[in-house]
């Protein structure tokens, strides 16, 4: 059974969550997780369009675990976007760096990043937080992240007709292995 992190807006009620994870109830164990909002987005709508999802998931076979988190930073708007981007992408670091240190696993991340690879936020997250992702995986916005005590073994950015014709992004799909 596929268990969903359920995002709660600040008064309690449901609301829609563009960052979900999805984990298999049956294979891990959520150990800790939680939403955190940036402080600032274009939107002005903290909990609903921009912030991070994170967990800490431990894989019920083996005991290993892991960080995962995935997030959506600002596009462009009037000229904003790149300073929200670059403002969300500190705070993000912040979060995935205060994981790392409490729990000393590897880090794993997706997300619209509203970027291109070399840009100021990705770098940020690359130099700062210790992480990469695969040369294959950097020619959009949206990336898969991992940190040291991962390994990237494949990555597929799907481009089909369909797939584009429902949404303005192309699925991105990683293989990867946690390392001993």
């Amino acid at each position: 059974k596929q268990q969903y992190l359920e995002d709660k807006n600040s008064l309690g009620k449901k609301d829609w969550m563009c960052t979900t994870m999805m984990y298999n109830k049956k294979t891990l164990k959520l150990v800790a997780n939680e939403l955190v909002g940036y402080s600032c987005n274009y939107w002005g709508c903290i909990q609903r369009m921009r912030y991070a999802s994170i967990a800490v998931f431990e894989i019920k076979a083996t005991g290993e675990r892991f960080t995962f988190f995935s997030t959506h930073l600002d596009a462009e708007q009037d000229g904003k976007g790149q300073q929200m981007r670059q403002t969300q992408s500190d705070e993000l670091v912040d979060c995935i760096n205060r994981y790392k240190s409490e729990y000393g696993c590897p880090v794993i991340g997706t997300g619209d990043f509203n970027s291109k690879f070399a840009d100021e936020p990705i770098q940020n997250i690359v130099s700062k937080a210790g992480m990469t992702s695969s040369a294959n995986n950097r020619s959009g916005i949206d990336y898969v992240l991992f940190s040291a005590g991962v390994v990237g073994k494949s990555f597929t950015i799907v481009k089909d007709n369909d797939v584009l014709g429902a949404s303005d992004h192309a699925p991105v799909f990683a293989d990867l292995l946690l390392q001993d």
